[in-house]
């Protein structure tokens, strides 16, 4: 019977890849978060056709949400070992 508080090579890189994505992730967000609280005018400026930098600033957020979910999936490895409960 294996161990199940050991992780593999495979989970200790997969861990690693999506700790540093989320930070990347979260600096994007802090960043917002730090321009709507130090100068939330800047995020009323207009930058083409109506469309203010907050609305930009945003979709900008839910997009980078979806790349990095994809860079995950190309840097994520495989883990042959199975997973607890998955005898399905």
């Amino acid at each position: 019977m294996s161990d199940l508080s050991e992780e593999t090579p495979s989970q200790k890189h997969n861990r690693k890849v999506g700790l540093w994505l989320f930070v990347v992730y979260l600096a994007m967000y802090a960043g917002f978060v730090g321009i709507t609280a130090a100068d939330y005018k800047l995020m009323g400026l207009e930058v083409f056709g109506g469309i203010n930098i907050a609305i930009v600033y945003g979709m900008g957020l839910i997009v980078m949400a979806f790349v990095l979910a994809i860079v995950y999936l190309l840097l994520a490895t495989d883990d042959p070992s199975p997973v607890v409960g998955d005898d399905i």
